[in-house]
């Protein structure tokens, strides 16, 4: 008798070990894995730049150019596995990627979602499942809910007699003008012979919505107010030039600067094909400019690039370095191309 109860007491010691074991292996796998962020995307490149997600906090993301510089900052407010939807810690700018058709929109206070950028690849996060070493998800900021009954602001009519936004055809400013080159296309000139190419948005009853994707610049033209205002890089709209003169004509351009112009044709097919006019090299001549869209990547020879893969020219000839590749097919400036894993000689070219 005295046997069995020592037998039943070691088998109930050793089923309740089996117990405490199972609870405690659960327990640390659900730790691990309630880290994991609710969209396991780490870069989004497009041309020009990329959205990178932190790896400090899951769901924070950020708008990098190509040189690496911050653009802008988000939260992710949604996500599914077609889409995500990332906030400004504003509340007032959202971008909207669409992960299935490669189109990021992006809005701003006054408009409807717009497509900005062409998503040209996608790159996965790599998950180590250590306990313990995972970031945690970033909760967004709390956006407070607008007010439900805004105070109404009328905009000050200063030319009653101005054409509507949708008629506008041209505006000057001191030092510079707007004009329309087609339909959806409106040129930006200035004194100095600068040439921007803007996309038309949209326009309402007050103002005309334009869009710069080289500079991250939104542009609005208000006739009838006689003013214009810009947000850029997805900041708030602020004033920007007040107009001289307004019309649904088309206006005589600013003299261009001698040295070497482009056509208004040249121009137009420029942008048409994705790139921009600038000015560039001794000359300062206008040339169109097409952006790469792997433009910053890291490479270690120029045949991983669109163009070239360019190295720092504080590098030793011959010695073992990586570059990255060129941003766009402008030739002028300083580097050194990156060969086989090697830097080559420094080149400035002018």
């Amino acid at each position: 008798m005295k046997f069995i109860r020592i037998f039943i007491g070691l088998f109930t010691l050793i089923m309740m070990g089996f117990v405490l074991s199972a609870t405690y292996a659960q327990s640390a796998g659900a730790e691990v894995s309630v880290q994991r962020p609710n969209t396991d995307i780490a870069v989004i490149h497009f041309r020009g730049g990329r959205l990178v997600q932190s790896t400090e906090q899951y769901g924070r993301w950020f708008e990098k150019r190509n040189n690496g510089v911050i653009n802008y900052e988000f939260f992710e407010t949604a996500s599914t596995a077609q889409s995500i939807e990332l906030t400004g810690p504003n509340g007032q700018v959202k971008l909207f990627v669409d992960l299935t058709n490669k189109i990021i929109k992006g809005q701003w206070p006054g408009q409807a979602p717009k497509p900005i950028y062409t998503i040209t690849k996608i790159e996965q996060m790599v998950f180590i499942q250590t306990p313990g070493t995972q970031p945690p998800v970033v909760q967004p900021p709390v956006v407070a809910p607008p007010v439900a009954h805004p105070p109404v602001v009328t905009p000050p009519v200063v030319n009653p007699s101005a054409p509507l936004p949708k008629d506008l055809m041209s505006a000057t400013y001191v030092g510079g003008q707007f004009m329309q080159v087609s339909d959806v296309v409106w040129e930006q000139n200035t004194e100095n012979g600068e040439a921007f190419h803007l996309q038309v948005v949209g326009y309402d009853e007050h103002s005309l919505y334009l869009y710069d994707a080289s500079r991250h610049t939104f542009v609005t033209l208000e006739p009838r107010a006689k003013r214009s205002r810009i947000a850029v890089g997805g900041d708030y709209l602020r004033p920007f030039q007040t107009l001289t003169t307004v019309s649904a004509e088309p206006h005589t351009p600013i003299p261009p600067v001698p040295n070497g112009t482009l056509s208004q044709a040249d121009k137009l097919a420029c942008v048409q094909r994705g790139g921009y006019v600038e000015r560039a090299g001794m000359l300062g001549a206008e040339r169109c400019t097409t952006p790469f869209s792997d433009g910053g990547l890291v490479c270690t020879d120029s045949n991983q690039c669109q163009g070239q893969c360019r190295g720092d020219l504080s590098s030793e000839m011959g010695a073992s370095v990586s570059g990255v590749c060129q941003a766009n097919d402008n030739p002028f400036g300083c580097f050194s191309e990156v060969v086989n894993g090697q830097a080559g000689p420094g080149l400035c070219v002018d």
